[in-house]
């Protein structure tokens, strides 16, 4: 038995994470930068944004709304590891999903 082998022993194969060794890994944290915004702001920004997109499409007004809705760095983005940042995310899906 190889040293190899026997350092694997007692670790069942299928669920060993070959992933975690790969050299071009890359992790989705290191494509951004994290939102400085606690959580709570950032899903109160997106309310208050989803206010005024919705208000702008209420009054016909479909180009203004567009531009609030592609302001950069005012929608939430980075992990989803709060409930708040996630919720922010599905309420901004939802609202972009529904001018289809």
């Amino acid at each position: 038995m190889s040293a190899s082998t026997a350092a694997l022993s007692g670790i069942p194969f299928r669920k060993l994470n070959i992933d975690q060794y790969d050299e071009d890994l890359i992790h989705p944290s290191s494509l951004y930068t994290p939102d400085p915004r606690p959580s709570s702001q950032i899903l109160q920004d997106s309310q208050s944004k989803d206010r005024k997109v919705r208000g702008l499409l209420q009054s016909s007004n479909v180009g203004e709304a567009l531009k609030e809705c592609l302001k950069e760095g005012e929608w939430p983005y980075g992990e989803d590891t709060d409930q708040n940042v996630k919720q922010a995310k599905v309420s901004v899906f939802e609202k972009e999903t529904e001018w289809g």
